[in-house]
């Protein structure tokens, strides 16, 4: 049974305890993408081989974010609800989840460690190239080996994860969802790009266009794709439908201030206000246009529809 850990300052860290020595892997893991599912793979093959519990330490936001005090709005790949949920389907005993603040941020590495060593009882400690822990990120792989002996434990460095020949990053991934590119972003994630949130209603215009469309309040500090017209899968009540997903500013109407998400769910006419729903997102197949008219509009929406169904059919 995997036992879930939320943190907000050291001493709750510190009132962890554990009867068991432990694997521990670490990091922000935005996403859990494929890179990071080798990595916490490796953490608990080397808990299995050792006869070690395995333990999971992530972040709930993002600390560079923190450290540079900047707005973490349009950034994550997965909220926090979302990296829990897909943490619980891997072997893990235990997940900690940390909110980055200024408590943990002015925790220092030989602190840190001593807390690992105490508290968590990590015999064994399993990171990427890049890791660094503590105040100033003073703790990196250079540290962590160093420090091996003093706090009883053994460090594993795991090799960064191509596809390709391209390292597997959530900065790459980003830069794909925000370019559009989300073939190749759903390859480096190892799953479809979702966007989940409640349905609200819009201005109805879905409707008056023969295409009725759901609104969806979705958190707004998840990542958005370029702006544009999108293929996608959702599922409704065990029933799964394909999808026109449109993301922008509605330009025919010169609505130009407010971004919407909104999608038609094909060959569904359900009303669905207030209910939640998870939207995978896999080709981005044209970009936001202002039309001349809402007749050229009400067509080239129907094209849309015939080209989803023609990827998902050929896909």
């Amino acid at each position: 049974m995997q036992s879930i850990h939320y943190v907000k300052n050291v001493n709750d860290l510190k009132k962890i305890s554990n009867n068991k020595n432990h694997v521990v892997t670490i990091g922000v893991f935005d996403g859990v993408h494929e890179g990071h599912q080798s990595l916490i793979s490796q953490a608990i093959k080397k808990g299995i081989e050792q006869n070690l519990k395995s333990s999971l330490i992530t972040f709930q936001n993002s600390p560079y974010h923190h450290i540079k005090n900047l707005d973490d709005s349009n950034f994550y790949l997965t909220t926090v609800d979302e990296k829990k949920s897909i943490l619980k389907k891997l072997d893990l005993d235990q997940v900690i989840l940390i909110e980055f603040n200024d408590s943990i941020n002015k925790t220092s590495a030989h602190e840190f460690l001593k807390i690992l060593m105490n508290n968590i009882k990590m015999k064994r400690l399993v990171v990427g190239p890049d890791f660094a822990l503590g105040k100033d990120r003073i703790g990196d792989i250079n540290f962590l080996t160093q420090n091996q002996k003093s706090f009883d434990y053994e460090l594993s460095v795991a090799n960064s994860v191509k596809k390709g020949t391209e390292i597997i990053s959530s900065t790459k991934i980003k830069k794909l969802i925000i370019s559009g590119e989300m073939e190749s972003a759903n390859s480096y994630l190892g799953k479809p790009y979702n966007i989940r949130g409640e349905i609200i209603r819009g201005k109805g215009r879905g409707k008056e266009l023969n295409m009725p469309t759901a609104n969806l309040d979705y958190n707004l500090k998840k990542i958005l794709p370029k702006d544009g017209v999108y293929s996608c899968k959702l599922k409704f009540k065990e029933k799964n439908y394909l999808g026109a997903l449109s993301i922008g500013n509605n330009p025919t109407f010169g609505n130009s201030n407010n971004k919407s998400v909104e999608v038609h769910i094909i060959d569904f006419n359900d009303d669905i206000y207030g209910d939640s729903i998870n939207i995978k997102i896999y080709k981005h197949m044209r970009d936001q246009i202002q039309y001349v008219n809402i007749d050229s509009l009400m067509n080239q929406m129907q094209h849309d529809l015939i080209n989803i169904r023609n990827y998902f059919k050929n896909g």
